[in-house]
């Protein structure tokens, strides 16, 4: 089977197991926020536009760590939808802070009903998932219960400790690859925070819990790092990334050679990329020996937290195997 035919597999199964979340989350808001006033059509255009197209992976992520450790996912839903809840409130805050107007060809909340609007769409989005969330707890031990509030506590704070030193970095001329890993760790925790709320509602002990919030972490910094040289290789986003943020990550990498640093910084000199300008970069940027490299220790990071879950069911095993590396044969 081609790399392609098992990422379409991947996502079918994620839809599998998060659908029904995602679909709670999307009547919640397009029930809850039906009236006139701009907020509520701003919600209901995010909805729409974005979570009708999102793949449901966190609440997706928390059903196979509550499958890991032998819990029954027939009530994890709950769970799910206030993630993916709180999660849509960081991407809506993400988009002021990376001033996106326009994703896939489509307007962003952002672009179309500006600032204020954006903000207060995500503040009223994060209250609600929490809402839920707290509501779920009732169905497992208060312990337990007050365990998860913190981790989502702790994971929101990591959200925006990643979000300012970012906006920090943008205005660092000789980024370090070491300084923007650091940014890709802190918002990779989300998926960490999936895998352990679903092994904690599952009754996993904590030696499962840790190792499946430490798979959860290393599938965030590859999923994150994915986007980062999809951002690369998209002309339109590569212009955004060159106006409104940091440099995608291939590119912070590659240019730590000082003869690629000058080939790129050249390249440059003249915005916005054109087609022409755009194949140059990605062709020195992905042959780049630290790039390479980057790829490599992708790939040992996925293969070191597979071989950490020895103690979880041999066939959710293999299933987190194949969500975490199949995305890794591109390279």
């Amino acid at each position: 089977m081609s790399t392609d035919r098992k990422i379409r597999a991947i996502k079918r199964r994620f839809n599998q197991l998060g659908i029904e979340a995602m679909e709670n989350a999307r009547r919640h808001i397009s029930s809850k926020y039906n009236d006139n006033s701009d907020l509520s059509e701003a919600l209901r255009y995010f909805n729409s536009v974005t979570l009708s197209d999102a793949l449901p992976v966190f609440p997706a992520l928390i059903s196979l760590a509550c499958k890991a450790v032998g819990g029954r996912i027939e009530n994890i839903n709950s769970w799910g939808k206030a993630i993916v809840l709180i999660s849509a409130a960081a991407d809506l805050h993400d988009d002021v802070i990376d001033n996106s107007i326009m994703k896939k060809n489509k307007q962003t909340v952002f672009g179309k009903f500006g600032l204020t609007t954006t903000i207060l769409s995500g503040d009223v989005l994060l209250v609600e998932g929490i809402m839920i969330l707290s509501e779920a707890g009732k169905q497992i031990s208060q312990d337990k219960a007050c365990k998860v509030m913190k981790e989502v506590s702790d994971a929101v704070f990591e959200i925006c400790r990643g979000e300012v030193l970012e906006s920090q970095l943008r205005k660092i001329e000789n980024l370090q690859p070491e300084e923007y890993r650091e940014v890709v760790n802190l918002k990779a925790v989300v998926p960490e925070l999936a895998m352990k709320i679903g092994a904690t509602v599952g009754n996993g002990n904590s030696e499962e819990i840790e190792k499946l919030g430490q798979f959860g972490r290393v599938y965030g910094i590859t999923s994150i790092m994915i986007e980062e040289f999809v951002d690369l290789l998209e002309i339109d986003e590569l212009n955004n990334r060159l106006k409104n943020e940091c440099l995608p990550a291939p590119i912070i990498y590659a240019i730590q050679d000082e003869k690629i640093k000058k080939m790129v910084k050249k390249i440059l000199a003249n915005q916005p990329v054109n087609k022409d300008v755009h194949e140059k970069i990605v062709d020195i940027v992905l042959e780049s020996k630290e790039v390479v490299n980057l790829e490599k220790r992708l790939i040992l990071d996925a293969k070191q937290a597979i071989s950490q879950l020895t103690s979880i069911n041999k066939k959710t095993r293999e299933e987190l195997e194949k969500i975490l590396l199949v995305p890794l044969n591109y390279f």
